[in-house]
């Protein structure tokens, strides 16, 4: 819509609304068995039952997309991060954009502080404070949940979106970085540069996959004993969880069943 109000053309809207379509159409496909069986079966009560306190709970908070991960390999980092551990953070670090895509959220937003007049820098700005304005606490979200559904909840996970935002950002300064550089080796070793800042920023240490491994090996032996024993036979798990997002039973979380 901003596109044809911008350029007084139809085109970007219909675009708009056949590609709204086509995703309305591919979504409508994937819950036509969950439909299908909730009109034999009727709604199950116990599955996924979403609050729209929970759009508030797990709005996005603007800090926890700029701050780095709490074990970042960069040392004031770490720290900075550290200082802020005790405030309230329902999902914390893992909303983090990166410091490059940061870098480019900030500038997006102070293109709107300091005047800056530009088509793109609009276009930027406008994705940008429209995803913020519906993820954040006490944003458009909550309005979704109140008088729509609440069961599309966490706006904070709008996060990736902003951060492909600032990214298309900071790649359209690069581009014009790369016309004015008369030596295009040193724009490319710049960006082979960037890319491995940037990797290393966004690995955080604890990403460590050997854990979870063996831990599936060890699911996988287990339960291929079980079946030599019963090959045809049910096995009931217990105890008894609701699913998901229930309380853990000692060590035993929501998602353990799924093991």
């Amino acid at each position: 819509m901003s596109a044809t109000l911008y350029q007084h053309s139809r085109r970007h809207l219909i675009s708009a609304f056949i590609l709204i379509g086509l995703v309305f159409t591919a979504l409508s496909i994937t819950a036509i068995p969950t439909l299908y069986g909730q009109l034999i079966q009727g709604k199950n009560h116990e599955v996924a039952r979403r609050s729209s306190v929970e759009s508030e709970l797990y709005g996005l908070k603007i800090v926890n997309i700029l701050l780095p991960f709490p074990n970042h390999r960069f040392g004031p980092f770490k720290h900075l991060r550290n200082k802020y551990q005790g405030s309230l953070s329902v999902e914390g670090s893992v909303e983090y954009i990166g410091l490059i895509s940061s870098l480019g959220l900030i500038g997006i937003i102070s293109s709107l502080l300091f005047l800056v007049k530009s088509p793109m820098y609009s276009k930027f700005l406008l994705l940008t404070i429209t995803g913020i304005l519906y993820a954040t606490l006490g944003g458009f979200s909550v309005f979704f949940a109140i008088l729509i559904s609440p069961q599309i909840r966490c706006p904070n996970r709008i996060s990736p979106y902003l951060a492909c935002f600032a990214l298309f950002w900071v790649a359209w300064h690069l581009q014009k970085i790369k016309n004015i550089i008369p030596k295009k080796w040193v724009f490319y070793i710049s960006l082979l540069l960037l890319l491995i800042i940037g990797l290393n920023d966004q690995i955080a240490p604890y990403m460590v996959f050997r854990p979870s491994k063996d831990a599936i090996d060890s699911d996988q032996k287990f339960i291929q004993a079980i079946e030599l024993q019963i090959p045809n036979g049910s096995v009931i798990q217990l105890p008894y969880l609701s699913f998901p997002e229930v309380p853990p039973v000692y060590d035993m979380t929501d998602y353990s069943h799924l093991r």
